[in-house]
């Protein structure tokens, strides 16, 4: 049995995806394993837990409660010894709320090995990380850098890869930004701007990874809607022309804005097509506004990613290593 823990350098770095990710690759290759999440805030623990536990079809496992235990990281390493005998692997995501003397002790505890997710920042200082390499040593399989934005993949190994590797830490991927996985449900979106469902709460629903103003730009609404997938349309409610060029192409939703009446026939090919409508009171304006960040709510919390990052994650790191280092 081996025990892997995984940290990042920042919050909302891509532990969970990764976590849950290589636990699915992992059943592929007939190897049981469990992942298992510890220690932050109590809403977001709960939150995050169920959904990995949902996504994995696993068990839930209560652990100690770090606010009521007199020596939590011992009661958390014994929680996690007793399941050695049943799986291969046990998957740890760390916590960035956890204190590193007790992130290290926790690691020590269960002899785990240790991978770094990096999300991609541009103010990165490779000297802040400079003392972790030394500090964790041969347990730290390497580092996975991820969100990465396309335009630097190619110059990675130069900037980026070669920071780390100047401060003795092994780079085992550099996994490109994608909008699929930071793609959010329309129900997240439909509460992030405020807004209410006027046709379509029970349809079925995808995921959005575009947002698209209509009405900007000089192609017809139906050229310049079939360029993306996956998409949210914000158009002004008395714009019924814009609404029904949108309505003919498979979007994910449409966003009408001014909290004016759309007219009887959009609502008709909305409903024909099961395209959820959502109104809003804001202007268009406000509402990108309001957008401009939606890509903070976002959560591994979908199948469909799941099911798209068992094929794109092994695409970018070194998978291979990553077994041979926890005995697979």
């Amino acid at each position: 049995m081996t025990v892997l823990y995984v940290q990042s350098t920042q919050k909302s770095s891509g532990k969970t995806a990764f976590c849950a990710t290589l636990a699915k690759l992992l059943g592929d290759q007939s190897k049981k394993s469990i992942v298992i999440k510890v220690n932050s805030s109590h809403d977001e623990f709960d939150l995050d837990s169920d959904i990995i536990n949902l996504l994995l079809g696993q068990k839930s496992i209560k652990l100690p409660d770090p606010d009521n235990s007199k020596d939590y990281i011992k009661e958390l390493s014994s929680t996690i010894k007793k399941l050695e005998s049943e799986f291969d692997v046990i998957i740890v995501e760390g916590s960035n709320n956890m204190d590193i003397k007790d992130t290290t002790t926790l690691c020590d505890n269960l002899s785990a090995k240790i991978i770094l997710i990096h999300g991609y920042d541009k103010d990165l200082k490779i000297n802040d990380y400079s003392d972790l390499g030394k500090n964790i040593g041969e347990k730290l399989i390497g580092v996975l850098i991820n969100k990465l934005p396309r335009y630097q993949v190619s110059t990675a190994e130069d900037s980026i890869v070669s920071d780390f590797k100047s401060i003795g830490i092994n780079c085992i991927g550099v996994v490109p930004e994608n909008r699929k996985l930071v793609g959010v449900s329309i129900d997240q979106l439909k509460e992030h701007i405020g807004g209410e469902y006027l046709i379509g709460q029970d349809f079925d629903k995808g995921l959005v990874e575009n947002i698209v103003i209509g009405g900007t730009g000089l192609d017809s609404g139906e050229v310049t809607f079939s360029r993306r997938t996956n998409q949210a349309i914000v158009i002004r409610s008395d714009r019924p022309d814009i609404q029904m060029a949108a309505l003919k192409n498979e979007i994910s939703c449409l966003i009408v804005t001014d909290g004016l009446k759309i007219i009887e026939y959009v609502y008709y090919e909305a409903e024909n097509q099961n395209i959820p409508i959502i109104g809003v009171e804001k202007s268009t304006i406000e509402v990108m506004d309001i957008l401009s960040n939606i890509s903070e709510i976002s959560k591994f919390d979908a199948l469909e990613k799941l099911d798209f990052s068992k094929i794109f994650f092994p695409e970018n790191i070194d998978l291979e290593l990553i077994f041979e280092k926890i005995g697979i």
